[in-house]
């Protein structure tokens, strides 16, 4: 992924995901949301040759005005990252960040500023507007068999990684 070039920004990527797609299911280890964060960071400092300013709110603390640190952020990136997942497409704080970015113009010619990642399979319908038209990159296989999903779940698992350079 080429990073925009869009003057007067401070991050190059805007992470919007629903939290609950961070929280891992093995004590301890790192959740899903960032182990992506992380891997793309470093594969686009090795691509670029410069690191890559990516914001997303890992856990605000207690005293933060929640509405007012995303409305002030998400206007600042070139990209907005939206990790769709059951919980994103229901969660409004999800819908909301995408709504202020597309509002500021989310994009160039015939590109999009919106890169749609699939955590999860969730029906098209059901997801917001602005995601409905973009192709995006799909984190998961589907058996042709069964319809069920295997996720991609770490930087562990090879396929991960090559959805990774994909979307990088």
């Amino acid at each position: 992924m080429g990073i925009v070039s869009v003057p007067n920004l401070d991050h190059d990527i805007f992470i919007s995901y629903a939290h609950v797609d961070d929280q891992s299911l093995i004590e301890g280890e790192k959740g899903w949301v960032e182990h992506l964060h992380r891997v793309l960071k470093i594969s686009l400092y090795q691509l670029r040759g410069e690191e890559p300013k990516i914001w997303r709110d890992p856990k605000l603390d207690g005293n933060h005005r929640f509405a007012d640190e995303l409305d002030s952020q998400v206007p600042r990136a070139r990209l907005l990252l939206s990790i769709v997942s059951p919980r994103y497409v229901k969660s409004d704080w999800c819908r909301r960040e995408v709504e202020t970015f597309v509002k500021q113009g989310a994009n160039i010619g015939t590109h999009s500023r919106i890169l749609r990642v699939v955590k999860t399979p969730v029906p098209h319908e059901e997801q917001p507007e602005p995601l409905k038209e973009l192709l995006g990159y799909e984190f998961f296989d589907v058996d042709p068999d069964t319809k069920r999903h295997d996720a991609y779940t770490s930087p562990k698992d090879e396929r991960f990684l090559r959805r990774l350079a994909d979307l990088t």
